[in-house]
């Protein structure tokens, strides 16, 4: 019998689906040179940085247009009068703009876990990025809803009761038992059945 298991919970804002927008502000980087400059209008900037995967940000000044990685920056807020223009790559939960640019965007991609922080003093965003890999050997990485979870497979060699998964679960250091939550899920856990080869046929 198979068991499915949930290894570790991650909260983050996210949810099953991400509207990528560029979030347009005015200030300066304090610090970084950027890695591509261009003389163009800023509407091709932010563009630029939109469809560049590489592109966290793009800075814009005096037809001077500059694109930064995805790294940790700090960002001085500066007004319109300044005519410095940052437009900063967002992974949104709704197909609106927020007000503020401030929030916490993550993704996973191959059990690893992108998260982009933006936060602000007042005086400056503060952006930090970070990349993670959660999941243990054997567990995949899955978002439900407002939580990243590592999920796995446990295999009883012959049928046993609820109470008895649950333990296995806990004792081997794992979260919860769990089921699939998505279409996706429901084909990694049956990938994963038949991965085992044993004198009893698991089942779900």
């Amino acid at each position: 019998m198979l068991i499915f298991c949930v290894f570790f919970l991650f909260f983050t804002v996210s949810n099953g689906q991400n509207y990528q927008k560029m979030v347009l502000i005015y200030g300066e980087p304090t610090v970084g040179n950027g890695y591509s400059t261009h003389e163009i209008s800023w509407e091709q900037c932010y563009s630029m940085c939109y469809w560049d995967t590489n592109c966290s940000l793009s800075y814009y000044y005096s037809s001077h247009c500059t694109l930064y990685q995805y790294g940790n920056y700090s960002i001085k807020q500066l007004t319109s009068s300044d005519e410095k223009l940052i437009a900063v790559k967002r992974n949104l939960t709704t197909d609106t703009c927020p007000t503020k640019p401030a929030g916490t965007d993550s993704y996973g991609d191959n059990n690893t876990l992108y998260i982009n922080r933006i936060t602000s003093d007042g005086t400056y965003w503060n952006i930090t990025y970070s990349i993670t890999s959660p999941c243990d050997i054997g567990t995949k990485l899955f978002r439900r809803d407002n939580y990243w979870v590592c999920v796995g497979v446990k295999l009883f060699k012959d049928c046993s009761p609820y109470e008895d998964a649950r333990k296995m679960c806990n004792q081997s250091g794992w979260e919860s038992i769990t089921g699939p939550f998505s279409s996706e899920e429901m084909t990694y856990f049956l990938n994963q059945k038949g991965g085992y080869h044993m004198s009893l046929t698991p089942f779900l």
